[in-house]
C-alpha cells in the first residue's frame, strides 16, 4: 500500500458510514473499501448459486444487494440477512417470520414518508438471495429477460418500471453503483 493509499484508507476508515451514495472505490489508484471487498467476497458463491439455479447474473444480485443493504451493512440485514429491502405483509398475514422497521418510502407524486413495515427475515444470505431471486422471476419478467441476456442497465429500468422500489431513482442508482464497481470481484 503507497502512501496514498494509506491516507485514503485512513481516512475512509474514520468518516465511513454505510452507505450507497458513495462506494469508496477511488478510480486510478486501485484502492477499494475493503467493506466492499469483503461484501462481494461473502456474498458471490451464493450469488453464482443464483445465476446457474435462475439464470440472473451473479454481479447483478450482488449490486442489488449491495445498493439495499449497504453492502451488507444495514440494520435489515445485519439483523434479519434481509439483503433486498424484501417486504413481509404476506408473511406476517401467513404468520411467518417477520421484522418490523421505520423505512422511508415515495408516494406517487414522489413526497418521501416514513413508514413501520414487516420485513422477511432470513436464516442467512443465500435464504434472502433466493427469495429474492424466486421474486424476481414471479414478479418482474421483463427484469428477468434484461438479466438473462446480461443488460443491467435495462435491469435496473425493468425493475424501477415493475414496482421494485418507490424511490424515483432507484434505476439511476443500481447503474451508478454498477458504473462504479463493474471491474471489482
Amino acid at each position: 500500500m503507497n502512501v496514498l493509499e494509506w491516507l485514503l484508507h485512513l481516512l475512509l476508515r474514520v468518516t465511513d458510514k454505510p452507505t450507497i451514495t458513495f462506494t469508496k472505490v477511488i478510480t486510478g489508484t486501485g484502492y477499494v473499501n475493503p467493506k466492499v471487498t469483503n461484501f462481494i467476497a461473502k456474498i458471490k458463491p451464493a450469488a453464482e448459486a443464483i445465476e446457474k439455479d435462475f439464470g440472473i447474473p451473479w454481479r447483478f444480485a450482488m449490486i442489488q444487494a449491495a445498493h439495499e443493504s449497504a453492502w451488507g451493512l444495514s440494520r435489515l440485514t445485519v439483523e434479519v440477512n434481509n439483503l433486498f429491502g424484501v417486504t413481509g405483509d404476506t408473511w406476517y398475514q401467513e404468520g411467518k417470520p417477520v421484522y418490523w422497521i421505520m423505512t422511508k418510502e415515495y408516494a406517487k407524486d414522489q413526497t418521501p414518508f416514513e413508514i413501520k413495515r414487516p420485513f422477511r427475515k432470513y436464516d442467512s444470505w443465500e435464504g434472502s438471495l433466493r427469495d429474492w431471486a424466486g421474486l424476481i422471476t414471479r414478479r418482474y419478467p421483463k427484469a428477468l429477460e434484461a438479466a438473462k441476456i446480461g443488460d443491467f442497465t435495462a435491469f435496473a429500468h425493468e425493475l424501477q418500471e415493475g414496482g421494485y422500489a418507490t424511490d424515483p431513482r432507484y434505476a439511476v442508482q443500481l447503474v451508478q453503483l454498477h458504473d462504479e464497481i463493474k471491474d471489482i470481484g
